[in-house]
């Protein structure tokens, strides 16, 4: 997917992996929103990304939870646990090969 190698080139390079659109949303939020974006969560996950939501950061596992309940109306319930366990907000070290 070329928009999934994108993201990972401007990753690398430098991107901030918590970066908010104009209506205070992350990226990673709009990733759990839309279907086409799923493969972005792991890697922003694994890159440190956080959900923001009208500006405001949503930080406690039970938050996460809630908000992608209600704001995913169960069209994404494959993301649900990655993103609400204890790997959001960690961030590795990714090398090429």
């Amino acid at each position: 997917n070329r928009h999934y190698d994108l993201m990972s080139y401007l990753l690398l390079n430098g991107a901030a992996a918590n970066m908010l659109n104009s209506t205070g949303t992350s990226m990673l939020a709009v990733a759990c929103l839309g279907n086409e974006k799923m493969e972005a969560v792991p890697l922003l996950l694994s890159w440190g990304a956080e959900i923001f939501d009208e500006g405001k950061q949503i930080t406690s596992q039970e938050k996460k939870l809630e908000w992608l309940v209600v704001n995913s109306d169960g069209r994404n319930a494959p993301i649900i646990n990655p993103v609400s366990s204890e790997l959001g907000g960690r961030r590795c070290e990714i090398t090429s090969a």
